[in-house]
């Protein structure tokens, strides 16, 4: 069972981009909200744009894979 997102949630990755972790915020109005730790300059994205983009790459790759296993035969 899920729970409803009704606050803000927020974990910092443990891996580092460009040289800096990053602070991933879950906003309620289904926002995802990434800012760089020690940074206040905040990027905000739509959950539904992010699955968006999710499904166009794994598109992309099933149709890359298909065509190089095409170019092999």
């Amino acid at each position: 069972m899920t729970t409803e997102l009704n606050k803000t949630v927020s974990r910092v990755t443990v891996g580092k981009h460009r040289g800096r972790k990053l602070v991933v915020s879950l906003v309620a109005g289904d926002l995802i909200e990434i800012r760089e730790k020690g940074c206040r300059t905040r990027e905000y994205i739509s959950i539904a744009g992010v699955h968006d983009f999710a499904v166009k790459c794994r598109v992309e790759r099933e149709r890359f894979l298909k065509k190089q296993s095409r170019k092999n035969k």
